[in-house]
């Protein structure tokens, strides 16, 4: 019985729609338009919120930070930047360290290999990196990746070198100094991470090239340092134990910064800090852009509302004649939603069209790499939630507007006041 009414009342909408073909057009590309920067949007919302997220153990990774202090003691800045000793002297002070390295800042190399030469992104790592960062290896282990005289290439490059991702053993020249052996490929890493690269050298091949490295100075803050905790550590309590040791390892009694480590995950969008306290970050710019996104939808739902609401006097005559023949305001109301719900469904559609169409132009721009996954079901989720919200918006005042309309002006072809 329902499914025969819910046919009944889809030829019903859909039969008006083409009847209406002008007005439904115009109400479909204004809304589809509205649905295309909508979506375009919540993928990028999407993107800044997965930053540093696409690892199994993403949650386990913290930040070695800095905060250095005045004359007064009073914090001057917070910095990601940390001194080359420190890695050692955590590891060996707290037994709640599961795994920690040191990783350098990004800086372009050059490799050469079978007459292929390319400038790219390189850093060095001491051997742990990927027992903190868990990054999918193609080929190789992750192991002994990172040995002295070895060399990480990402997929990418591996192709573009040699031609394969068969490369293990294979030797690269690097900054025409020293050869290196491919020890293991990696996946090529998304552009939504802190710690990228196109490859990674030991840090005892960066030492062997970079002399200045190996000097131990607690005053050159020049490298980061990562680590992940054991189980139900508790994060206060290894913050407040790493200041109390350090002074002992540096010979130093009063060192002009403070040392605390943060959650990876939480740095790109909550990066600033005040007197060593988060003060916020990109956060803000995404609630900006949150802000918009319902704008726009809430924008495109209200010129939906004006341009169904004002050809209300061309459908009086029709419902008037339905109000005749026993339809109620129920029945009313459920047809018209009905038609609301197949135009927001065909705008949807053409909002991804547009979406498709405009990605590879707004990747560019902001330097992203946003996709529409199908095959994703929080993305599913969410057009079905855009579907149902954007009906309700869209949908819910006309369909009352029309329902209400008093029968006898409805068959003389008027349309009530404020329509």
């Amino acid at each position: 019985m329902y499914n025969f009414m819910f046919r009944y009342q889809f030829k019903i909408a859909l039969r008006n729609i083409l009847r209406h073909r002008l007005s439904s057009f115009i109400n479909i590309a204004g809304m589809g338009v509205g649905l295309a920067a909508t979506v375009l949007l919540y993928l990028y919302i999407s993107y800044e919120k997965k930053h540093d997220r696409q690892f199994v153990n993403s949650n386990n990774v913290y930040q070695v930070m800095v905060n250095t202090t005045g004359k007064d003691n009073s914090i001057v800045s917070t910095i990601k930047e940390t001194p080359n000793l420190l890695s050692s002297v955590l590891h060996q002070e707290v037994p709640e360290i599961q795994a920690i390295a040191r990783i350098t800042k990004e800086v372009p190399r050059l490799l050469k290999a079978n007459n292929n030469s390319y400038k790219i992104n390189g850093r060095a790592a001491d051997a742990g990196i990927f027992e903190v960062i868990k990054y999918e290896f193609l080929s190789g282990n992750a192991q002994t990746a990172l040995r002295p005289g070895n060399i990480v290439l990402t997929e990418n490059i591996a192709k573009k070198l040699f031609g394969t991702i068969d490369v293990i053993n294979q030797v690269v020249k690097y900054e025409n100094q020293v050869d290196l052996k491919v020890a293991g490929v990696i996946k090529d890493l998304p552009k939504n991470i802190t710690y990228d690269f196109d490859c990674l050298i030991s840090w005892k091949d960066y030492e062997a090239l970079n002399d200045w490295v190996v000097y131990p100075n607690w005053e050159n803050k020049f490298f980061y340092t990562l680590l992940t905790l054991r189980d139900r550590t508790n994060i206060d309590a290894i913050n407040k134990k790493i200041g109390s040791f350090i002074a002992n390892h540096t010979g130093v009694t009063k060192l002009n910064y403070s040392i605390f480590i943060y959650p990876l995950t939480e740095l790109y969008l909550h990066g600033e800090f005040l007197n060593g306290k988060p003060s916020g970050g990109r956060i803000s710019q995404l609630r900006i852009f949150i802000s918009l996104a319902l704008g726009i939808l809430c924008i495109a739902c209200i010129n939906f509302i004006n341009l169904s609401t004002a050809r209300s006097q061309k459908r009086a005559k029709e419902i008037g004649v339905k109000k005749t023949l026993g339809a109620t305001k129920m029945d009313l109301k459920i047809q018209f939603l009905s038609e609301f719900l197949i135009l927001t469904i065909i705008s949807v559609f053409l909002g991804l069209l547009i979406v498709e169409l405009s990605l590879p132009w707004f990747n560019a721009m902001l330097d992203t790499k946003l996709i529409i996954d199908y095959l994703n079901i929080s993305n599913w989720f969410f057009f079905l939630v855009l579907i149902a919200v954007t009906t309700l918006l869209a949908g819910g005042y006309p369909a009352f507007v029309l329902a209400s309309m008093d029968t006898i002006k409805s068959l003389r072809g008027r349309a009530p006041r404020g329509t």
